[in-house]
């Protein structure tokens, strides 16, 4: 019986955290680059345009309803952009999330550039689903 609990405890557990077959393309896409810190760096410069947010709370993968575009600068500023007001500006910079993925570190919050970094042709996936929060799908506008 506590063999059966447990097996149905651990299929919940990894169903129930599953993302859909695009996010995982866009990661294996991401980690068959091997990125490091100087590339994902060179990776991240240029503008952005928000194109698809994951609900932390509820999975739902939802269209943005505003223009949101970011802009990673080589000197390590960053803009955000709101219907073309400026909502955050700040300097950017990266560190280790864990053994092989990088994340923002950010003078200023902004709620579109929290998690996991992960690049796959013109995308970028900021996953913050993994504490809980947004996750927000980018795509490369210059």
């Amino acid at each position: 019986m506590k063999t059966n609990i447990l097996l149905l405890a651990l299929c919940l557990l990894l169903f129930s955290c599953r993302k859909d077959a695009s996010d995982q393309l866009l990661w294996q896409c991401d980690n068959s680059q091997v990125l490091d810190s100087a590339a994902t760096s060179t990776q991240i410069v240029g503008s952005w345009r928000l194109v698809q947010q994951r609900l932390g709370s509820s999975g739902e993968v939802v269209t943005t309803d505003k223009s949101v575009i970011v802009t990673f600068n080589s000197d390590s500023t960053f803009t955000v952009l709101e219907n073309s007001s400026v909502t955050t500006q700040g300097h950017w910079g990266l560190y280790k999330f864990s053994s092989n993925s990088w994340a923002l570190d950010l003078t200023a919050a902004s709620p579109y550039l929290y998690g996991i970094i992960s690049f796959c042709d013109n995308k970028v996936l900021f996953t913050d689903s993994v504490v809980d929060g947004n996750d927000n799908l980018f795509e490369k506008t210059d």
